[in-house]
């Protein structure tokens, strides 16, 4: 009962607060008109991006951007091999000169699909003009693949991933390379009674990796430890009695502490939040399961930490009335509820979470109206939606659409969103700034 009416009453004061506007929107065209997609992004002053750009349908290629504070480009660069059919950016670090010897410059993790149907996992390097510095091929693979990059921002980067090849047999490797492009060592490692698809990576703050998933064969969620050779560790996994159909996201705390997010099934309230936390040693220190107020379907989308290892996740949470809503909750660290906030888009759309951002993790003491400042991305029906929380009782609201189009956030940070746009048998994709608004209420720009 006091759950419920938690939730109520923020909803009330969420359509009520609301000190944001769009300052200015940058439309990817750098190398022209056509497709553009952002696949990942970084923004350290000035903005990096990385994702795919074509002309037409039957020529992508992977494109890379860096735009100035005021989303005027600086420069970008096309990358597709000759042998490719198509190729695009997964995943970019930019390391900037600094105390631990790290050689600045921008890191791109490509993808090419060749001419023989074998994805190539390809490591790019761009100098701070944009000039391509070096491309090593990481691997060669003829099934599927999921690859990240880490680094320690030193002078040390990390790619990892895993492939799913014949057989349906899963395997995970890891590379370390130094920033000059030197392979210092390659590891892989596999377990027959694992079967996985994605794997979610992080990287612990002294040294060691950790990668997390799904197993496809129990439906039981999993990490995997390794050290900092890339050598394997432990592998634990969660075993209950309800199955678990997807992984979210895993995160470390600052003792070594791993939190997972997942999508686990309930036999009479359907699909709800599930969250664990383990202690460095890998023994379960607690469990919590959110089913919503209307029992139906919740789904998590995203989970952070901050600098206390408080836990903060948000999802999709239906309603009685079968409407998406989302539902944001954060749990200290001994794993007791907080607090609760939930978001419901005007009239009846749908509203749906896609990233989260800490604004600032480090809380020195938190309690039931203290927390770290907290933006998150997602979606009102067709349109794109930040909301940005003060605390659990007070959030600001921004609306962003396009007529007849949809928008899909790749990311925010507190002062721009990324926002790749379909519809009309085209794709694009726009950089938003936006910032303080004087006028209470819900700003829609379109």
């Amino acid at each position: 009962m006091n759950k419920i009416y938690r939730f109520a009453l923020i909803v009330m004061i969420i359509f009520t607060a609301c000190e944001m506007r769009v300052k200015r929107v940058a439309r990817l065209t750098p190398a022209g008109p056509g497709n553009y997609e952002i696949s990942d992004f970084r923004a350290y002053g000035d903005i990096f991006i990385t994702g795919s750009f074509g002309p037409t349908a039957n020529s992508i290629s992977c494109i890379t951007a860096q735009y100035d504070p005021r989303l005027r480009v600086r420069w970008f660069a096309e990358y597709r091999p000759g042998d490719s059919k198509f190729s695009e950016g997964k995943s970019l670090l930019f390391i900037s000169p600094g105390p631990n010897g790290g050689d600045p410059g921008l890191y791109i993790l490509a993808r090419s699909l060749d001419t023989t149907g074998y994805n190539n996992l390809i490591l790019i390097k761009y100098d701070t003009l944009g000039n391509p510095l070096y491309e090593k091929i990481v691997e060669r693979i003829s099934g599927e693949v999921s690859a990240d990059l880490l680094t320690d921002y030193g002078n040390k980067i990390y790619v990892v991933g895993n492939a799913t090849e014949t057989g349906d047999s899963s395997r995970i490797f890891l590379r370390q390379y130094l920033t000059t492009g030197e392979l210092v060592w390659s590891r892989g490692w596999r377990d027959p009674s694992l079967r996985f698809r994605v794997l979610k990576w992080a990287k612990y703050p002294g040294s060691g990796l950790l990668a997390a998933g799904l197993s496809d064969i129990t439906q039981d969620v999993f990490y995997v430890r390794f050290d900092s050779l890339g050598e394997f560790q432990t592998l634990t996994v969660h075993e209950s009695t309800e199955p678990e159909i997807n992984l979210v996201d895993v995160r470390i705390g600052g003792q070594g502490e791993v939190v997972l997010a997942a999508v686990s099934v309930g036999e009479k309230t359907g699909d709800d939040y599930l969250v664990l936390m383990y202690d460095a040693d890998g023994k379960v220190v607690w469990s919590r399961r959110f089913d919503g107020p209307a029992h139906r379907d919740d789904i998590p989308k995203a989970l952070m930490l901050d600098d206390q290892t408080n836990v903060y996740v948000t999802g999709v949470s239906v309603s009685e009335k079968e409407r998406k809503t989302i539902a944001t909750l954060a749990y200290r660290r001994d794993g007791d509820e907080i607090w609760a906030a939930s978001y419901a888009a005007p009239g009846d759309q749908d509203a749906e979470p896609y990233h989260f951002n800490l604004l600032s993790k480090n809380v020195p003491a938190i309690g039931q109206h203290d927390l770290p400042s907290i933006t998150l991305a997602g979606t009102a029906g067709d349109d794109a939606l930040v909301l940005k929380y003060k605390n659990p009782r007070s959030v600001n609201t921004i609306i962003y659409g396009v007529s007849d189009r949809k928008c899909r956030p790749v990311g925010v940070t507190s002062q721009y969103l990324f926002l790749n746009i379909t519809g009309g048998g085209r794709s694009g994709a726009v950089i938003v700034d936006y910032g303080p608004f004087e006028v209470p209420g819900i700003n829609r720009w379109d």
